[in-house]
């Protein structure tokens, strides 16, 4: 009987503290992985750990994205550890909301900072080990709001839609290099990314959307990116059906989408 797919590849999940970053790492390891996992708190790191199937299996790497130069340093460590690095899921991010007239440009400058650049820092460093091992898969988990645009989330939107087009490019300018790249348009998710994210002057809003209770279980999401990698996707919506048609409509019928959007 063959292994499965992921058995003793090496993962690497930023944002593994908490939501989609903890159930990727519980399904990954759940899978026979190996993993990195990456977040700013190394105590929550090491509680998710504990909770995983093969919790010797997994590497705790402590990151933060605004310390962009600090990445090559961290993709040396974290592959040092296993040897190599198989697949990069780049989960990691920040929450803002507010309308544009009241977003401080220091707020718009923080947002790209994090889930920009810092995603595009560690992404471009682990780039040099998957050419130089020969492979390599990187996932960004993004959002529909990088495609589609709704009120009062116009820095998170901005950000999300930047990562779109560098992800779009990576695979461009890579694909003879044996390098995969998927891009996962996140819907609405059970996760504390609303509840923490920042206003217009980067105070903590502190509470959640209305739409909270009817968004997607984390484990779930999981389960579809980990199908979507299988598969050899290369762009995916992982949400309920509202926010798959809003995609559409965005792309195919723009003005009847700005006439409705939210």
């Amino acid at each position: 009987m063959s292994q499965p797919f992921f058995h003793d590849k090496v993962v690497w999940v930023t944002g593994a503290s908490s939501g989609i970053g903890e159930a990727l790492t519980l399904a990954f390891s759940e899978a026979g992985a190996r993993l990195i996992i990456s977040a700013r708190r190394v105590a929550t790191l090491e509680a998710v750990r504990q909770k995983c199937a093969f919790p010797d299996k997994i590497f705790v790497l402590p990151l933060d994205l605004c310390e962009t130069e600090a990445m090559p340093e961290k993709v040396r460590t974290a592959q040092t550890k296993w040897g190599q690095i198989d697949f990069l899921i780049n989960n990691a991010g920040i929450g803002q909301r507010s309308h544009i007239a009241s977003t401080a440009i220091k707020m718009y400058e923080h947002v790209m900072r994090v889930n920009f650049m810092g995603t595009v820092a560690l992404t471009q460093a682990v780039l040099e080990v998957f050419l130089a091992q020969g492979h390599g898969h990187v996932t960004a988990i993004s959002s529909v709001l990088g495609r589609i645009a709704v009120s009062e989330r116009s820095s998170y939107s901005a950000s999300k839609s930047a990562l779109n087009a560098f992800f779009d490019t990576i695979r461009v300018e890579y694909r003879k290099q044996n390098i995969e790249v998927l891009l996962a348009l996140s819907g609405g998710v059970k996760t504390n990314i609303d509840f923490n994210a920042m206003d217009g002057e980067g105070k903590r809003l502190g509470a959640l959307p209305d739409d909270y209770d009817v968004a997607m279980e984390p484990a779930k999401f999981a389960k579809a990116l980990m199908r979507a990698i299988r598969g050899r996707r290369r762009e995916v919506v992982i949400g309920n059906m509202q926010e798959r048609m809003g995609v559409l409509l965005r792309k195919y019928l723009p003005t009847v989408y700005h006439r409705i959007a939210p």
